[in-house]
């Protein structure tokens, strides 16, 4: 009985943590609660949702000891349509997502149904922790990317993304 009721309390407890987490929406004719991914980023709590809006999105998108969900609507409706139409674009001068200090306990960072294109990331000896991963760089940090399209990256190291991925995952 004592340990029933200990499973009970832990699930409850896990519940009601779930019910904390937040949707924020990004869409650029200011409907949702920010215009640009990185302000939706920067709002965001751990295990809140950044959810991106059709369009092509060319702005720096950095996520640093955050491990939150970063998607199209294709989270919400399972719409393919939304993975090529909602599109970060690195204008051939940046690394797409740049992923940092995301090795949360019990939250895995999540990048899901988005296009990344046309990324890259620049050559720097010794001295540019970024220039790994052209299309997401991934440092001291566990991700799940999923249902993305990773296209006409190049980096010295890893043009789609980062080289050394031992902690994260690729679903396709």
């Amino acid at each position: 009985m004592k340990k029933l009721s200990i499973l009970l309390l832990i699930g409850l407890l896990l519940w009601v943590c779930g019910l904390q987490a937040e949707m924020i929406i990004v869409a650029a004719d200011g409907s949702g609660n920010a215009t640009t991914i990185q302000a939706g980023i920067n709002m965001a709590a751990v295990s809140d949702t950044v959810l991106i809006s059709r369009g092509i999105w060319t702005e720096a998108v950095v996520i640093d000891n955050k491990p939150i969900t970063l998607g199209s609507y294709y989270i919400v409706d399972g719409d393919t349509t939304h993975i090529s139409q909602t599109i970060i674009d690195g204008e051939d001068t940046r690394t797409g997502i740049i992923i940092e200090n995301c090795s949360g306990d019990f939250e895995t960072l999540k990048v899901i149904g988005l296009t990344i294109r046309n990324c890259r990331s620049n050559y720097y000896p010794l001295t540019d922790i970024y220039s790994n991963g052209g299309g997401i760089g991934i440092m001291r940090s566990i991700a799940e990317i999923s249902n993305c399209v990773i296209h006409h990256c190049r980096a010295y190291f890893g043009g789609g993304h980062q080289r050394n991925l031992f902690t994260c995952n690729f679903i396709w």
